[in-house]
C-alpha cells in the first residue's frame, strides 16, 4: 500500500513539473544562426527567403571609375619603361552570388591613355621609341570579396579581388609612320585591394589600388609582318582608382 502511495506522489510531482514548463507565455527560443563573418542572423525562414536564396544572383552593382596608371615592371622595378604616367576611365557590372555571401562576379571594361617620353629616338634600342602615344583597352572578368570592417547596418568594406582578360594597345605614331604598327593584343592579369564606403543602400564610394601584369611581347609592323627592332615594351602598370558604385537588389 505504501508503494502505491509513493507512486501516486511521484506521478503528481512529474505532472506539476510538466505544467510548470509549459505554462502560458513560455516558448522555445528560436534557433540561432551565424553568417559568414560570425554575426548573428535572425531573419526567419520564410517562403520569400527560400525563394530569394534560390535566385542566381542576390545584389547587383554598377561601378563608374576614374584613375591614374604608372607603367612599371613589378619584377624589375628599376627598369625604365619610357612611358609616361597616364589616366583611365572604366565601368564594371557585377553580381553577388547568393550562396557565397559578399562574393561578386563581374565584367570590367576600361580605357586609358599614355604618352611616350622617348618618342623620336629612331636609333634607340627600344621598340617603344617609334610610338608617340597609345590608347589602352582592358576587357576583364573579375572576382571580388568584401570583408566588413565595422559592425553596423552599412559597414566599411575591405575588398580584395582580381581580374583576368584581354588587353589591347592602339598606337599613335609619327605622321610618316602612322598606323604601321599593329594593334597589340595580349593577356592581362590584375590583383587589387580597396575600401568601399556605403552612403546608403543604393550608393557606395570606393578607392582601389591595382597592378595589371601584361606579358612582354614584340611589336609587329603591318607592312611586312616583321618585328620592330629593339627591346620589347613594358605595358604592365600600377593603378589607383576612385569611383562610385550603384547597388540594387
Amino acid at each position: 500500500m505504501r508503494l502505491g502511495r509513493c507512486s501516486w506522489i511521484l506521478l503528481a510531482a512529474f505532472a506539476f513539473a510538466g505544467c510548470q514548463s509549459t505554462r502560458p507565455g513560455d516558448s522555445i527560443p528560436d534557433p540561432s544562426f551565424e553568417d559568414d563573418f560570425g554575426y548573428a542572423e535572425t531573419e526567419p525562414i520564410t517562403e520569400e527567403r527560400l525563394a530569394r536564396e534560390e535566385q542566381i544572383f542576390e545584389r547587383a552593382q554598377l561601378e563608374l571609375r576614374f584613375g591614374g596608371r604608372i607603367p612599371f615592371d613589378f619584377l624589375r622595378p628599376s627598369e625604365d619603361t619610357l612611358i609616361d604616367p597616364g589616366f583611365g576611365i572604366g565601368s564594371k557590372l557585377s553580381f553577388e552570388i547568393p550562396r557565397a555571401k559578399n562574393v561578386y562576379l563581374g565584367l570590367l571594361v576600361e580605357w586609358g591613355y599614355h604618352e611616350v617620353d622617348s618618342f623620336g629616338e629612331v636609333a634607340g634600342p627600344e621598340q617603344i621609341d617609334l610610338v608617340d602615344s597609345f590608347q589602352k583597352w582592358n576587357f576583364m572578368l573579375s572576382l571580388d570579396y568584401d570583408i566588413p570592417l565595422t559592425d553596423s547596418d552599412l559597414p566599411l568594406l575591405f575588398r580584395v579581388g582580381g581580374a583576368v582578360g584581354v588587353n589591347l594597345q592602339k598606337f599613335n605614331e609619327d605622321d610618316q609612320f602612322n598606323d604601321t604598327i599593329d594593334t597589340f593584343v595580349g593577356f592581362v592579369l590584375r590583383p587589387s585591394i580597396g575600401l568601399r564606403l556605403p552612403i546608403n543602400e543604393n550608393l557606395l564610394v570606393f578607392t582601389e589600388a591595382s597592378y595589371e601584369w601584361v606579358p612582354e611581347r614584340d611589336l609587329v609592323t603591318n607592312i611586312a609582318g616583321a618585328e620592330v627592332a629593339g627591346d620589347a615594351p613594358i605595358f604592365s602598370a600600377g593603378g589607383l582608382w576612385l569611383g562610385l558604385a550603384f547597388q540594387w537588389h
